[in-house]
């Protein structure tokens, strides 16, 4: 598991396979096109190498999605449909709690 609570910085790519990315701390912040962000536990070398990368989904793909173990950080709010920080209170409707899919089947 991923030791970062915090909102990692986001910089939007011309990529197919996400939107923006973001980096801080020995985590990678991937944001995808549906609206979603992962964090990923990479080094410096990593990091500076998928910056330098003329494809970031193509070196993502090869180099870190199965190599390290990523965490989503954001849900979908049930009630109104927003995309949020897990955990928290969703800032679209302000009721709901945003949860993951199987936090949501549990309850």
């Amino acid at each position: 598991m991923i030791d970062t609570t915090h909102e990692i910085a986001l910089e939007p790519c011309d990529s197919k396979a996400f939107a923006a990315y973001g980096y801080d701390n020995g985590t990678l912040a991937v944001q995808w096109h549906s609206g979603h962000i992962h964090h990923y536990p990479i080094d410096e070398k990593t990091w500076q190498a998928f910056r330098e990368a003329p494809s970031k989904g193509s070196f993502f793909a090869h180099e870190i999605r199965h190599q390290v173990q990523g965490e989503k950080m954001t849900g979908t709010c049930h009630r109104c449909g927003d995309i949020g920080r897990l955990g928290q209170t969703c800032g679209d409707c302000g009721t709901s709690t945003i949860y993951t899919e199987q936090e949501w089947t549990r309850r």
